[in-house]
This record gives C-alpha cells, sequence and structure tokens, in this order.
C-alpha cells in the first residue's frame, strides 16, 4: 500500500523546566513532579504543590480508592 508511519517528538529535560510555572499557569497535572523540576526540590516549593493537591477534589477523590 506504499504507506508511512512517522512520529514526531520533542524530549523535555523537567530538571530544566522551573516550577513556578506550574504554579503561574495552573498545571496541576504537574504538582507530583515538582520536586524534579528545577527549583522545585525547596521545602516552601514541595509544601505549595502539597497544599495544593489536598485542594484539589480529584485528587482526593482518587485518594479515598482503596485497592
Amino acid at each position: 500500500m506504499g504507506l508511512e508511519v512517522r512520529q514526531d517528538y520533542r524530549v523535555i529535560n523537567l530538571w530544566e523546566v522551573d516550577a513556578a510555572i506550574v504554579f503561574e499557569q495552573s498545571l496541576n497535572a504537574l504538582l507530583l513532579l515538582v520536586p524534579v523540576l528545577k527549583n522545585g526540590g525547596e521545602t516552601p516549593v514541595v509544601q505549595r504543590a502539597l497544599n495544593q493537591l489536598r485542594g484539589d477534589s480529584c485528587i482526593q477523590n482518587i485518594a479515598s480508592i482503596r485497592i
């Protein structure tokens, strides 16, 4: 059939992405990754991420699931 498939991708080094972007742009999906982001390992930054996670109703629903 002569078909060809191509997949383009871009590698993002998380340790090069500033953690402040997660808070500024409300990227809640990245809150769990804050400790590995640039400047994300500092205690106040991790605490801020934890506070936001605790306030997220979707996360609370997941946390209540028992396996």
